[in-house]
């Protein structure tokens, strides 16, 4: 009996110097990867929290990138689809509270006050509206808001397999529970251990990422996973949908890519965005038979597509 303490002992100690070890080493080498990866675009001050905003490229006509839920680090995660465009247009990737470079905010994530922040930031960076908003997934929805709240200042949405309302409906969300386990994970430095995680980004599919946005991008997977915004922000999911449904920007022109729907969780998830635009005066919907992130896998395709929608509403205006 007494060995079989002193052995569950030693195991305690044990574990407990490895959970000490993890959680060293993942502050440590997060404050380096602070230090190595500077943010490389402007950072604007909104509300509580420093905001981060990419900007490239000359026109007149400016293309606003907005992530989906969870992407560690939108500026990255958009280079192949932004780096074609940039030869027409001014682009602009405003990374929301909690992601990428941008600091966590304690602001609550309601449709109302992620559209404000981003607003401001664009504002701040130097960004004047009208804007071309390019939404992926989750954003979708702030997207469709902005539009119907400041129509003016919205010159037409070019979806990237972006979400509608409707798109929740089906949509279960995960328990609080699990929703704080992946974040508390992320948080204590447990992605650092799990590295097929990290090789199977979408992102590191491209060919446009050089070795250092490659790097920089792992260090957020390891860093920035399921940040406290995040969480929030699906938790909210279902309310913020419902302040979007009550009303559609008719008039603001719209361009939707739809992917296949897989990585989405929704069955008729292409069918529920080319319904949507069935209510959008000028509209254009093209598939896609790739998984959720397209601008990831298709991104000359997109660009391609995107530059003539937008030829054809300069004609047309």
């Amino acid at each position: 009996m007494r060995k079989i303490k002193i052995f569950a002992m030693i195991v305690t100690v044990g574990f407990i110097v490895i959970i000490v070890g993890i959680r060293l080493l993942h502050l440590v080498a997060s404050d380096n990867e602070r230090e190595r990866f500077p943010a490389p675009g402007d950072v604007v001050h909104i509300n509580d929290a420093n905001m981060h905003v990419y900007s490239e490229g000359k026109g007149e006509n400016t293309i606003v990138f907005m992530s989906g839920g969870g992407t560690q680090a939108p500026t990255i995660d958009f280079k192949p689809l932004w780096s074609l465009l940039t030869d027409e247009y001014r682009i602009a990737v405003v990374e929301k509270p909690g992601y990428g470079w941008s600091e966590e905010s304690d602001s609550p994530r309601t449709v109302e006050n992620m559209v404000a922040e981003m607003r401001e930031a664009l504002r701040l960076s130097g960004h004047t509206p009208p804007y071309v908003l390019a939404p992926h997934s989750m954003s979708g929805l702030e997207a469709l808001y902005f539009a119907s709240v400041y129509p003016e200042e919205v010159q037409a949405i070019v979806g990237l397999d972006p979400a509608v309302p409707k798109s929740y409906e089906q949509l279960q969300v995960p328990s609080s529970l699990k929703i704080a386990g992946s974040g508390a994970l992320s948080d204590f430095g447990g992605l650092r251990i799990l590295p097929l995680f990290v090789k199977e980004a979408d992102i590191f599919s491209t060919e446009y990422l050089s070795t250092e946005d490659t790097e920089a991008y792992k260090s957020f997977i390891h860093r920035g996973t399921m940040t406290k915004n995040m969480r929030e922000e699906i938790e909210r999911v279902h309310e913020n949908a419902a302040v979007v449904s009550k009303h559609i920007p008719k008039e603001t022109p719209m361009l939707f890519f739809a992917s296949n729907g897989q990585g989405t969780g929704i069955d008729d998830w292409r069918e529920t965005l080319n319904e949507y635009l069935h209510e959008i005066t000028i509209n254009e919907f093209i598939e896609i038979d790739r998984s959720h992130y397209i601008h990831v896998y298709e991104p000359e395709q997109i660009a391609e597509e995107m530059k003539r929608f937008l030829h054809r509403l300069d004609e047309e205006s």
